[in-house]
């Protein structure tokens, strides 16, 4: 019930047009929907995940963004929105600085390898080549 609202909230935040919402909207469920399942497949380790969800979100973007020609960097961001870390720092900071510096320290740790995955999966998302939809002209293929 969440997730519509904090799409929602997250496309005013960034203060985008009314006519990106759809694709904004698309890649936030994606980034929302693959963690959610990967996370309850056995057998994949939980620092691989980021890493797919992020891979996902990019390849969306991107090719959404192919197909309204316009910037992927709108249809990610909002789709990372959803993936970064930042519950998981303040919590570990806050572990940190009071009694609990081993837990703190777990958390600091979980928060640079989610933040590592991230970076690792934004990177292979733009290897995976998306197709141009309709006609190519000479600068558009360089």
């Amino acid at each position: 019930l969440w997730v519509p609202v904090t799409i929602a909230a997250f496309n005013m935040l960034l203060d985008a047009e009314f006519s990106y919402w759809p694709g904004m909207s698309l890649v936030s469920v994606v980034a929302w929907i693959v963690p959610y399942y990967l996370d309850t497949v056995e057998g994949i380790p939980s620092y691989i995940v980021p890493v797919i969800a992020s891979v996902s979100v990019g390849v969306v973007g991107r090719a959404i963004s192919r197909y309204s020609r316009s910037s992927s960097v709108i249809y990610v961001f909002s789709g990372t929105l959803l993936l970064l870390p930042g519950g998981i720092s303040v919590r570990g900071a806050y572990n940190f600085i009071s009694e609990d510096m081993t837990e703190g320290l777990e958390f600091g740790f979980r928060m640079l390898m989610v933040g590592l995955s991230l970076a690792i999966g934004s990177i292979l998302s733009n290897v995976i080549p998306i197709p141009i939809v309709g006609r190519i002209s000479l600068v558009q293929s360089w």
